[in-house]
């Protein structure tokens, strides 16, 4: 996976800003729950000024959250909410199902969840013991969210950006590749009487869930269709967030040798995966390794092997001595050294451009570790 940068382009965030507070001018009034438990939010909602609706819009999460006091309660019952079936899974695999469910419980109590609980007339040690009793908060949480994002959903909803908007800031987001797999083109096309066709973009925290970052400019991902339609879909898992960092050298391309003929490329007598480095964090061998299974990277990787083996190739083929002869033969005119790269490899080698260049991240990999 590959880092973007383009959400911190401030050209591009006065433009999407400006764009977007036009359309979410004269929306529907917003509408009170009955539930009092979201009367602090509506309130919020009521007095949102274009300072806050820009923060939402352009401010990452973590900021937000650190400004927001309404908006940190509500990230918490989101995330208590998307991440219930990942701690399932994680109980089905350790057995310590009480006191995973309380470690869980705390890690995203807050406002909401205090009052749920209080409402269910039950103490901790009695909603952690059973799942009966802890599914019985997670479908009262389900609710609660689902009346939070239907007030929110008449002040920030997707559906606001028109498609035309969103075709002009695939444009402007200037990205050739998909982040999550670096294996494929994404597109956007303008087609005088059908409309256009645009390239998916991924909600990295989905809509669904999190309705207030539907329109979030660091929350919207272009993607590639089998990634975010096959692989990803509505699933929330701990992956790494390609606003936020890329693999980089935490997890690199490995290829296993059979003989030396495998090494330069003249048979593909060898094997090869994507290698998490024991120097990572732990966090961030977590998130890599759910990147990995997310998208069957590992899987869908194979198909290059040709790729790889004529990467091998380049890579024994290129010499000093070759491009001392093309420099003769160039005269005056020397290349840089992407130049030589893109001559050889047909990429730059830069990570800078990882977001433009097909397999930029495995050719790279090849050329500088493997």
């Amino acid at each position: 996976m590959i880092e973007l940068r383009y959400w911190k382009d401030e050209k591009l965030k006065k433009w999407y800003a400006k764009r977007l507070l036009k359309q979410l001018e004269g929306k529907a009034p917003i509408r009170k729950s009955s539930d009092p438990i979201l009367d602090t939010l509506y309130k919020e909602m009521l007095t949102l000024t274009e300072e806050n609706l820009c923060d939402i819009l352009l401010e990452e999460r973590r900021r937000l959250t650190e400004k927001y006091v309404w908006i940190r309660e509500y990230v918490k019952l989101c995330d208590f909410i998307a991440y219930y079936s990942e701690l399932q899974e994680l109980t089905k695999k350790k057995k310590e199902y009480a006191s995973l469910r309380t470690k869980y419980l705390n890690q995203y109590m807050g406002y909401y969840l205090k009052e749920l609980i209080a409402g269910l007339s039950m103490k901790e040690p009695e909603l952690t013991r059973s799942w009966k009793n802890f599914n019985r908060l997670w479908q009262n949480a389900v609710h609660c969210c689902e009346e939070t994002n239907r007030i929110i959903s008449t002040v920030v909803d997707y559906s606001f950006m028109s498609q035309e908007m969103r075709h002009q800031l695939y444009q402007k987001m200037d990205v050739q590749i998909c982040p999550y797999c670096n294996r494929q083109y994404i597109h956007t096309v303008s087609m005088t009487e059908e409309g256009m066709y645009l390239g998916d973009l991924d909600h990295f925290y989905p809509k669904s869930i999190y309705q207030l970052f539907s329109l979030s400019l660091w929350n919207l991902t272009p993607v590639c269709k089998p990634c975010n339609q096959l692989f990803k879909r509505q699933y929330n898992r701990r992956i790494l967030s390609p606003m936020t960092v890329g693999f980089e050298n935490d997890c690199i391309l490995k290829i296993n040798y059979a003989d030396a003929g495998s090494i330069v490329g003249m048979n593909d007598h060898f094997t090869f995966g994507w290698e998490i480095q024991a120097d990572a964090s732990e966090d961030k061998k977590l998130k890599i390794q759910q990147n990995l299974d997310m998208f069957y990277l590992n899987d869908v990787y194979q198909f290059h092997k040709q790729d790889i083996q004529d990467i091998l190739r380049k890579r024994y083929l290129r010499s000093n001595v070759l491009i001392e002869k093309q420099n003769e033969l160039l005269g005056s005119l020397r290349l840089s050294a992407e130049d030589v790269n893109r001559m050889v490899y047909g990429t730059t080698l830069s990570r800078e451009r990882f977001h433009k260049e097909l397999l930029g991240k495995m050719t790279y990999d090849i050329a500088k570790f493997s």
